[in-house]
Protein backbone atom coordinates (compact mmCIF):
# COMPACT_ATOMS: atom_id res chain seq x y z
CA UNK A 1 0.00 0.00 0.00
CA UNK A 2 0.99 3.82 -0.33
CA UNK A 3 0.53 6.64 1.88
CA UNK A 4 -0.57 10.14 0.62
CA UNK A 5 -2.56 12.66 1.96
CA UNK A 6 -5.94 13.31 1.54
CA UNK A 7 -8.07 16.61 1.01
CA UNK A 8 -7.99 17.09 4.42
CA UNK A 9 -4.53 16.38 5.24
CA UNK A 10 -5.74 12.57 6.58
CA UNK A 11 -3.53 9.63 5.57
CA UNK A 12 -5.21 7.82 2.54
CA UNK A 13 -4.35 4.24 1.87
CA UNK A 14 -4.42 2.90 -1.69
CA UNK A 15 -3.84 -0.59 -2.27
CA UNK A 16 -2.34 -1.84 -6.03
CA UNK A 17 -4.48 -4.63 -7.25
CA UNK A 18 -2.85 -6.69 -9.88
CA UNK A 19 -5.56 -7.86 -11.72
CA UNK A 20 -5.23 -10.42 -14.55
CA UNK A 21 -6.23 -9.08 -18.11
CA UNK A 22 -6.43 -12.86 -19.36
CA UNK A 23 -9.11 -14.29 -16.76
CA UNK A 24 -9.79 -11.12 -14.56
CA UNK A 25 -9.00 -12.73 -11.05
CA UNK A 26 -7.50 -9.80 -8.83
CA UNK A 27 -4.63 -10.88 -7.56
CA UNK A 28 -2.79 -9.82 -4.07
CA UNK A 29 0.21 -6.81 -4.43
CA UNK A 30 3.93 -8.49 -5.29
CA UNK A 31 2.17 -11.16 -7.25
CA UNK A 32 4.07 -11.97 -10.29
CA UNK A 33 2.08 -14.82 -12.07
CA UNK A 34 -1.94 -14.88 -11.86
CA UNK A 35 -2.57 -17.01 -8.88
CA UNK A 36 -5.74 -18.60 -11.18
CA UNK A 37 -4.37 -19.18 -14.90
CA UNK A 38 -0.86 -18.17 -13.65
CA UNK A 39 -0.13 -16.07 -16.68
CA UNK A 40 2.57 -12.81 -15.72
CA UNK A 41 1.22 -9.49 -14.59
CA UNK A 42 3.29 -6.17 -15.60
CA UNK A 43 3.11 -3.42 -14.37
CA UNK A 44 1.71 -1.22 -16.67
CA UNK A 45 -1.70 -3.41 -16.15
CA UNK A 46 -2.04 -3.15 -12.92
CA UNK A 47 -4.86 -1.04 -11.65
CA UNK A 48 -5.07 1.03 -8.68
CA UNK A 49 -8.36 1.07 -6.03
CA UNK A 50 -9.17 3.03 -2.84
CA UNK A 51 -10.51 0.71 -0.58
CA UNK A 52 -13.67 2.07 1.51
CA UNK A 53 -13.62 2.85 5.02
CA UNK A 54 -12.11 5.82 6.94
CA UNK A 55 -8.15 6.66 6.06
CA UNK A 56 -5.39 5.98 8.60
CA UNK A 57 -4.62 8.62 10.65
CA UNK A 58 -0.87 9.74 10.78
CA UNK A 59 0.60 9.27 14.49
CA UNK A 60 2.23 12.96 13.90
CA UNK A 61 3.04 15.77 11.67
CA UNK A 62 6.95 15.31 11.58
CA UNK A 63 6.53 11.66 10.30
CA UNK A 64 4.30 12.55 7.81
CA UNK A 65 5.95 12.41 4.07
CA UNK A 66 5.55 15.84 2.11
CA UNK A 67 2.42 14.85 -0.37
CA UNK A 68 3.07 13.86 -3.34
CA UNK A 69 0.75 13.71 -6.91
CA UNK A 70 -0.02 10.11 -7.41
CA UNK A 71 -0.36 8.89 -10.71
CA UNK A 72 -3.98 7.28 -12.22
CA UNK A 73 -1.83 4.58 -13.91
CA UNK A 74 1.54 2.92 -12.20
CA UNK A 75 3.48 2.12 -15.34
CA UNK A 76 4.08 6.52 -15.59
CA UNK A 77 6.89 8.37 -14.37
CA UNK A 78 6.94 9.29 -10.91
CA UNK A 79 8.59 12.65 -10.03
CA UNK A 80 12.44 11.99 -8.80
CA UNK A 81 12.38 12.46 -5.00
CA UNK A 82 14.78 12.92 -2.24
CA UNK A 83 15.61 9.75 0.23
CA UNK A 84 15.50 11.81 3.21
CA UNK A 85 11.76 12.83 2.28
CA UNK A 86 10.61 8.59 2.18
CA UNK A 87 11.04 7.97 -1.54
CA UNK A 88 14.84 6.15 -0.52
CA UNK A 89 13.92 3.98 -3.60
CA UNK A 90 13.32 6.62 -6.21
CA UNK A 91 16.70 7.21 -8.49
CA UNK A 92 17.79 7.89 -12.22
CA UNK A 93 16.21 5.93 -15.10
CA UNK A 94 18.54 3.09 -15.09
CA UNK A 95 17.81 1.75 -11.84
CA UNK A 96 14.55 0.16 -14.10
CA UNK A 97 11.52 -0.54 -12.48
CA UNK A 98 12.46 1.45 -9.48
CA UNK A 99 11.88 4.60 -10.65
CA UNK A 100 8.04 3.89 -9.86
CA UNK A 101 9.27 3.93 -5.94
CA UNK A 102 7.72 0.62 -5.61
CA UNK A 103 10.89 -1.40 -4.87
CA UNK A 104 11.20 -0.90 -1.27
CA UNK A 105 7.75 -2.36 -1.23
CA UNK A 106 8.66 -5.57 -2.47
CA UNK A 107 6.78 -4.59 -6.01
CA UNK A 108 11.09 -5.11 -7.67
CA UNK A 109 10.56 -8.32 -10.44
CA UNK A 110 14.01 -9.19 -10.51
CA UNK A 111 12.55 -11.29 -14.26
CA UNK A 112 13.22 -8.42 -16.02
CA UNK A 113 16.62 -8.71 -15.42
CA UNK A 114 17.04 -10.59 -18.48
CA UNK A 115 20.19 -12.22 -16.92
CA UNK A 116 18.14 -13.78 -14.12
CA UNK A 117 16.45 -16.33 -16.85
CA UNK A 118 19.84 -17.71 -18.40
CA UNK A 119 19.96 -20.95 -17.12
CA UNK A 120 23.09 -21.75 -19.43
CA UNK A 121 22.29 -23.46 -22.63
CA UNK A 122 19.48 -25.44 -23.28
CA UNK A 123 19.13 -28.72 -25.05
CA UNK A 124 18.46 -28.72 -28.66
CA UNK A 125 16.63 -30.87 -31.21
CA UNK A 126 18.47 -31.43 -34.76
CA UNK A 127 15.75 -30.20 -37.22
CA UNK A 128 17.25 -32.89 -39.55
CA UNK A 129 16.53 -36.41 -37.59
CA UNK A 130 14.97 -34.81 -34.46
CA UNK A 131 17.97 -35.75 -31.95
CA UNK A 132 18.11 -34.35 -28.34
CA UNK A 133 21.44 -32.98 -28.03
CA UNK A 134 23.22 -30.81 -25.52
CA UNK A 135 23.87 -27.34 -26.13
CA UNK A 136 27.05 -27.11 -25.64
CA UNK A 137 26.82 -29.05 -29.05
CA UNK A 138 28.35 -27.62 -32.40
CA UNK A 139 27.15 -30.54 -34.31
CA UNK A 140 24.30 -33.40 -34.33
CA UNK A 141 25.59 -36.38 -32.20
CA UNK A 142 23.56 -38.60 -34.93
CA UNK A 143 23.26 -37.21 -37.99
CA UNK A 144 26.25 -34.24 -37.61
CA UNK A 145 24.26 -31.29 -39.06
CA UNK A 146 25.72 -28.49 -38.42
CA UNK A 147 24.24 -26.22 -35.52
CA UNK A 148 24.60 -22.08 -35.88
CA UNK A 149 26.82 -20.65 -33.38
CA UNK A 150 28.57 -17.14 -32.53
CA UNK A 151 27.94 -13.99 -30.67
CA UNK A 152 24.82 -13.03 -32.59
CA UNK A 153 21.70 -14.21 -30.86
CA UNK A 154 19.57 -13.71 -34.16
CA UNK A 155 22.26 -15.39 -36.14
CA UNK A 156 20.02 -18.60 -36.96
CA UNK A 157 17.90 -16.24 -38.83
CA UNK A 158 20.16 -14.88 -41.09
CA UNK A 159 19.42 -15.75 -44.85
CA UNK A 160 21.90 -17.87 -46.78
CA UNK A 161 22.23 -18.69 -50.45
CA UNK A 162 21.68 -22.36 -51.88
CA UNK A 163 25.53 -22.04 -52.20
CA UNK A 164 26.54 -21.24 -48.68
CA UNK A 165 24.24 -23.13 -47.36
CA UNK A 166 25.42 -26.09 -48.81
CA UNK A 167 29.04 -25.30 -48.20
CA UNK A 168 28.53 -24.65 -44.28
CA UNK A 169 26.63 -28.31 -44.41
CA UNK A 170 29.84 -29.88 -45.89
CA UNK A 171 31.68 -28.22 -43.36
CA UNK A 172 29.73 -30.00 -40.76
CA UNK A 173 30.16 -32.72 -41.80
CA UNK A 174 33.39 -32.57 -42.67
CA UNK A 175 33.71 -31.38 -39.01
CA UNK A 176 31.76 -33.93 -37.49
CA UNK A 177 33.33 -36.98 -39.25
CA UNK A 178 37.19 -35.38 -38.02
CA UNK A 179 35.54 -35.69 -34.46
CA UNK A 180 34.53 -39.40 -34.55
CA UNK A 181 36.86 -41.93 -33.43
CA UNK A 182 39.63 -42.84 -35.68
CA UNK A 183 37.44 -46.90 -36.28
CA UNK A 184 34.41 -44.93 -37.34
CA UNK A 185 36.02 -42.63 -39.58
CA UNK A 186 38.32 -45.44 -41.39
CA UNK A 187 35.32 -48.07 -40.85
CA UNK A 188 33.81 -47.78 -44.68
CA UNK A 189 37.27 -47.75 -45.98
CA UNK A 190 37.95 -51.03 -44.03
CA UNK A 191 34.98 -52.67 -45.13
CA UNK A 192 35.69 -51.38 -48.91
CA UNK A 193 39.27 -53.32 -48.26
CA UNK A 194 38.05 -56.35 -46.87
CA UNK A 195 35.34 -57.08 -50.05
CA UNK A 196 38.17 -56.25 -52.28
CA UNK A 197 40.84 -58.78 -50.79
CA UNK A 198 37.48 -61.47 -50.30
CA UNK A 199 36.32 -60.84 -54.20
CA UNK A 200 40.23 -61.19 -55.35
CA UNK A 201 40.79 -64.51 -53.09
CA UNK A 202 37.76 -65.79 -54.76
CA UNK A 203 39.07 -64.69 -57.64
CA UNK A 204 42.34 -66.70 -57.07
CA UNK A 205 40.69 -69.83 -55.92
CA UNK A 206 38.41 -69.98 -58.75
CA UNK A 207 41.60 -69.84 -61.47
CA UNK A 208 40.15 -66.80 -62.89
CA UNK A 209 40.19 -62.40 -63.18
CA UNK A 210 38.94 -60.71 -60.86
CA UNK A 211 38.02 -57.68 -62.93
CA UNK A 212 36.65 -60.14 -65.61
CA UNK A 213 34.46 -62.47 -62.67
CA UNK A 214 33.10 -59.09 -61.33
CA UNK A 215 31.68 -57.78 -65.24
CA UNK A 216 31.18 -61.49 -65.73
CA UNK A 217 28.56 -60.76 -62.48
CA UNK A 218 27.09 -57.92 -63.30
CA UNK A 219 26.15 -59.10 -66.98
CA UNK A 220 24.66 -61.87 -66.23
CA UNK A 221 22.60 -60.13 -63.30
CA UNK A 222 21.61 -57.69 -66.17
CA UNK A 223 21.24 -60.13 -69.02
CA UNK A 224 23.44 -58.33 -71.02
CA UNK A 225 24.88 -60.56 -74.03
CA UNK A 226 25.92 -59.72 -78.08
CA UNK A 227 25.33 -62.02 -81.06
CA UNK A 228 28.91 -63.29 -81.99
CA UNK A 229 29.58 -62.35 -85.77
CA UNK A 230 30.53 -63.71 -88.04
CA UNK A 231 30.34 -67.38 -87.70
CA UNK A 232 31.06 -69.57 -90.66
CA UNK A 233 29.41 -72.72 -90.91
CA UNK A 234 30.62 -76.34 -92.84
CA UNK A 235 29.86 -80.25 -91.87
CA UNK A 236 32.17 -82.98 -91.53
CA UNK A 237 31.72 -84.48 -93.67
CA UNK A 238 30.48 -82.71 -96.09
CA UNK A 239 28.52 -85.63 -97.80
CA UNK A 240 26.16 -85.36 -94.44
CA UNK A 241 24.23 -82.63 -95.62
CA UNK A 242 21.09 -83.45 -97.55
CA UNK A 243 20.84 -82.54 -101.25
CA UNK A 244 20.66 -78.68 -101.76
CA UNK A 245 21.23 -77.62 -98.40
CA UNK A 246 23.87 -75.87 -97.60
CA UNK A 247 25.40 -75.58 -94.18
CA UNK A 248 26.15 -71.74 -94.41
CA UNK A 249 21.76 -71.42 -93.93
CA UNK A 250 22.20 -72.36 -89.64
CA UNK A 251 23.46 -69.29 -89.41
CA UNK A 252 22.29 -66.80 -92.12
CA UNK A 253 19.92 -65.38 -90.03
CA UNK A 254 16.44 -66.32 -91.79
CA UNK A 255 14.17 -69.34 -91.58
CA UNK A 256 16.22 -71.11 -94.15
CA UNK A 257 17.28 -74.25 -92.74
CA UNK A 258 19.95 -77.23 -93.22
CA UNK A 259 18.49 -80.38 -93.27
CA UNK A 260 20.89 -83.51 -92.91
CA UNK A 261 20.76 -87.16 -93.98
CA UNK A 262 19.25 -89.30 -90.65
CA UNK A 263 19.90 -93.01 -90.55
CA UNK A 264 22.12 -93.80 -87.38
CA UNK A 265 22.78 -97.21 -86.84
CA UNK A 266 21.88 -96.29 -82.80
CA UNK A 267 22.14 -93.33 -80.46
CA UNK A 268 24.80 -91.83 -79.20
CA UNK A 269 25.04 -90.49 -75.73
CA UNK A 270 27.28 -87.26 -76.75
CA UNK A 271 28.38 -86.26 -79.73
CA UNK A 272 27.18 -87.02 -83.15
CA UNK A 273 25.09 -90.26 -83.33
CA UNK A 274 26.77 -93.19 -85.70
CA UNK A 275 26.42 -92.24 -88.97
CA UNK A 276 25.74 -88.57 -88.91
CA UNK A 277 27.77 -85.34 -89.84
CA UNK A 278 29.17 -82.77 -87.10
CA UNK A 279 28.33 -79.11 -87.69
CA UNK A 280 31.28 -77.41 -87.16
CA UNK A 281 31.07 -73.29 -86.60
CA UNK A 282 34.55 -71.24 -86.28
CA UNK A 283 34.29 -67.37 -85.56
CA UNK A 284 36.90 -64.95 -83.78
CA UNK A 285 37.97 -65.63 -80.26
CA UNK A 286 35.27 -65.57 -77.84
CA UNK A 287 33.78 -67.05 -74.40
CA UNK A 288 30.55 -68.33 -75.89
CA UNK A 289 28.22 -67.53 -72.94
CA UNK A 290 24.66 -68.68 -74.56
CA UNK A 291 23.28 -70.90 -77.65
CA UNK A 292 20.00 -70.09 -79.12
CA UNK A 293 19.01 -72.75 -81.35
CA UNK A 294 15.79 -73.59 -83.66
CA UNK A 295 15.59 -77.43 -84.10
CA UNK A 296 13.61 -78.99 -86.98
CA UNK A 297 12.27 -76.74 -89.63
CA UNK A 298 10.53 -73.76 -89.19
CA UNK A 299 6.85 -73.83 -87.80
CA UNK A 300 5.79 -72.80 -90.83
CA UNK A 301 7.21 -75.13 -93.14
CA UNK A 302 4.38 -78.36 -93.89
CA UNK A 303 7.21 -80.98 -93.77
CA UNK A 304 7.84 -79.90 -90.55
CA UNK A 305 5.90 -82.76 -88.86
CA UNK A 306 7.47 -85.22 -91.45
CA UNK A 307 10.70 -85.46 -90.33
CA UNK A 308 12.00 -86.64 -86.20
CA UNK A 309 13.13 -83.42 -84.42
CA UNK A 310 16.58 -83.38 -82.64
CA UNK A 311 16.33 -84.06 -79.26
CA UNK A 312 19.93 -84.16 -77.71
CA UNK A 313 23.11 -82.40 -79.27
CA UNK A 314 26.76 -83.32 -78.12
CA UNK A 315 28.26 -79.52 -78.23
CA UNK A 316 32.28 -78.92 -77.20
CA UNK A 317 34.68 -76.25 -77.72
CA UNK A 318 37.84 -76.65 -79.24
CA UNK A 319 37.73 -79.88 -79.57
CA UNK A 320 37.24 -79.50 -76.07
CA UNK A 321 35.12 -82.29 -73.69
CA UNK A 322 31.34 -83.00 -74.94
CA UNK A 323 28.57 -80.76 -73.19
CA UNK A 324 25.09 -82.28 -73.32
CA UNK A 325 22.12 -80.30 -74.27
CA UNK A 326 18.60 -81.22 -74.40
CA UNK A 327 16.07 -80.08 -76.78
CA UNK A 328 12.27 -80.02 -76.52
CA UNK A 329 9.89 -80.30 -79.27
CA UNK A 330 8.93 -76.94 -79.36
CA UNK A 331 8.71 -75.21 -82.72
CA UNK A 332 10.88 -71.78 -82.55
CA UNK A 333 14.41 -70.44 -80.62
CA UNK A 334 15.31 -72.42 -77.56
CA UNK A 335 18.16 -70.61 -75.47
CA UNK A 336 20.33 -72.37 -73.68
CA UNK A 337 22.74 -71.26 -71.43
CA UNK A 338 26.47 -72.42 -71.55
CA UNK A 339 29.96 -71.52 -71.18
CA UNK A 340 33.03 -72.27 -72.97
CA UNK A 341 35.23 -70.84 -70.04
CA UNK A 342 37.74 -69.27 -71.90
CA UNK A 343 37.82 -67.50 -75.35
CA UNK A 344 37.25 -70.42 -78.05
CA UNK A 345 37.09 -69.81 -82.16
CA UNK A 346 35.40 -73.35 -82.79
CA UNK A 347 32.52 -74.92 -81.36
CA UNK A 348 31.01 -78.57 -83.25
CA UNK A 349 27.60 -79.45 -82.81
CA UNK A 350 26.34 -83.32 -83.07
CA UNK A 351 22.92 -84.83 -83.34
CA UNK A 352 23.12 -87.61 -80.71
CA UNK A 353 19.56 -88.71 -81.03
CA UNK A 354 15.93 -87.54 -81.62
CA UNK A 355 11.98 -87.58 -81.40
CA UNK A 356 10.64 -89.85 -83.34
CA UNK A 357 7.66 -89.34 -86.32
CA UNK A 358 5.24 -91.52 -87.72
CA UNK A 359 6.20 -92.59 -91.38
CA UNK A 360 9.33 -90.02 -91.15
CA UNK A 361 11.54 -89.27 -93.97
CA UNK A 362 15.02 -90.21 -93.19
CA UNK A 363 16.36 -86.54 -92.64
CA UNK A 364 16.92 -84.37 -90.01
CA UNK A 365 16.92 -80.55 -90.05
CA UNK A 366 17.93 -77.40 -88.29
CA UNK A 367 16.74 -73.98 -88.86
CA UNK A 368 19.28 -71.41 -87.22
CA UNK A 369 22.14 -71.57 -84.46
CA UNK A 370 22.80 -68.37 -82.45
CA UNK A 371 25.83 -68.03 -80.40
CA UNK A 372 26.27 -64.96 -78.11
CA UNK A 373 28.58 -63.43 -75.47
CA UNK A 374 29.33 -61.10 -72.71
CA UNK A 375 30.58 -57.52 -74.18
CA UNK A 376 34.27 -56.53 -74.05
Amino acid sequence: MIGARGPRGNLEVITIELICEACGTSNPPGTEFCTNCNTYLAWDRSVLTKPSGKPAQPTSAAATPPPQPQSEWAGQTQPVGNPAAGYPNVGSAEQGYADQGYAGQGYYDAGYDQGAYYQGPYDMSCPNCGTINPGTRRFCSRCGYGFVSGEDPYASYAYWSPVSQAAQDKAARKAYRRSLPPLYRWRRVIIGVLVAALVAVAAIVLGSNPIEAVKSGWYSLTRDYVWVKPVNATVLPPEASAANSNPAALVDESENEWTMNWAPSQEAQCGPAPGTGVIVLTFAPARIRMLQIAPGLAESNPQRKLQPLPKVLGVAFDNGPCQVVNLTAAPGQQVIKIDSEKPVSQMLIGISSAYPAPNAQPLISLTEVILKAYPS
